[in-house]
């Protein structure tokens, strides 16, 4: 028989995680059967199958504007009109952007974060060497936009590259999650687990299923008439 878990609502910051709790897993699946009472939640255990995906599913979603993945990936649209306007249109102002934006994307390229999340993802190319070679298209005082048009079509076909490859789905969900761990789950708590910096394991989801999951479902099926000492909280 699948246990059923209940979780008592207590102090402002237990509440507040029963809250972040509930919305992951209607988040993932609307259809879930979460029992909300007074003061109180009940389910299934079987939701927590898959929990670790639903967690940082749910991060990514609904941060994504904030994280530094899509703000890189967010450029496709300039880089769209660029080309559809044959760069007619493109002016001095669109080539600032475009290197501001070289910038950024070498930056991420080659941070601690990005690289960790590499070999955990299909990459059609070297990324490191891939930032090694983007570099900025800068106009000389003698020099036009037609004088280096080739090259900005040139640079935009490697960015293209490079979106198309943190597009991936691998790509979003390992370096998204990464960017949702440091840019906004620290900010509620860090030292253990996914953000304790001590631990080896680069997967974040089997970590925080090893930490997290697993430890609740072994609490749940052991005998518990043989303990000891009763929870304080919820007896």
């Amino acid at each position: 028989m699948v246990e059923k878990i209940v979780i008592r609502s207590e102090d402002w910051l237990k509440n507040a995680g029963i809250v972040g709790f509930y919305r992951i897993l209607k988040e993932r699946d609307e259809r879930a059967d979460i029992f909300v009472e007074e003061d109180q939640i009940s389910f299934s255990a079987d939701l927590l199958q898959n929990f670790s995906e639903k967690y940082f599913h749910y991060f990514i979603k609904r941060y994504k504007n904030v994280l530094s993945l899509y703000r890189i990936l967010n450029f496709t649209a300039n880089i769209s009109q660029y080309e559809e306007k044959n760069y007619e249109t493109f002016l001095k102002e669109d080539l600032e952007k475009l290197n501001e934006h070289v910038e950024n994307v070498k930056k991420y390229l080659k941070s601690n974060s990005y690289r960790a999340m590499y070999p955990l993802i299909r990459c059609p190319f070297d990324p490191l060497q891939k930032e090694r070679e983007l570099k900025k298209v800068n106009l000389k005082k003698t020099e036009s936009l037609k004088d280096r048009i080739s090259d900005i079509q040139k640079l935009l076909v490697d960015l293209k590259e490079i979106h198309d490859f943190l597009r991936q789905e691998d790509s979003q969900k390992y370096i998204g999650a990464k960017n949702a761990m440091y840019g906004i789950i620290q900010n509620a708590w860090k030292g253990i687990s996914i953000l304790n910096p001590q631990v080896k394991e680069q997967n974040m989801y089997l970590e925080f299923d090893k930490y997290f999951v697993q430890t609740a479902r072994e609490y749940l099926e052991q005998e518990k008439t043989k303990f000891k000492y009763r929870c304080f909280s919820c007896g």
